[in-house]
């Protein structure tokens, strides 16, 4: 199965080693999405809130040349650097991906899965 690499359309260029997206057929994997704006920096430095809805904006114009949405995501996984930002980031994201459902509750709705993990230094200041 051919697999192809993907970028953010006119989102920030990150020159790392990496692709931040991979779709093999009809799946698409995306790894590492930060709160950067399209100039590469940092969006709302220590503000999980911001930072979050921009993370998510960016998932949003990853998926959407390739003809996803963010109702087609199956599976999302937060990483915050203070646990205590986490009811934040759920409200957010919860907002967004109205369909969401905790990791915790299995069977309740068809949103995407969803953890979340606390992690001590996320890179350029990030709160998530």
């Amino acid at each position: 199965m051919q697999k192809i690499a993907l970028r953010i359309p006119k989102g920030p260029d990150f020159k790392a080693p990496t692709s931040v997206a991979i779709r093999s057929g009809n799946l698409l994997f995306v790894s590492g999405m930060a709160a950067h704006a399209r100039e590469g920096k940092a969006v709302g430095v220590g503000d999980a809130e911001a930072q979050t809805r921009q993370a998510l904006d960016n998932l949003k114009a990853l998926v959407k040349p390739v003809g996803g949405t963010l109702d087609d995501v199956v599976k999302l996984t937060v990483f915050v650097r203070n646990i205590a930002d986490r009811p934040k980031v759920n409200r957010v994201v919860g907002g967004i991906l109205r369909r969401t459902v905790s990791a915790g509750n299995p069977g309740e709705g068809d949103g995407p899965r969803r953890g979340g993990l606390a992690r001590g230094n996320l890179k350029q200041g990030g709160a998530v």
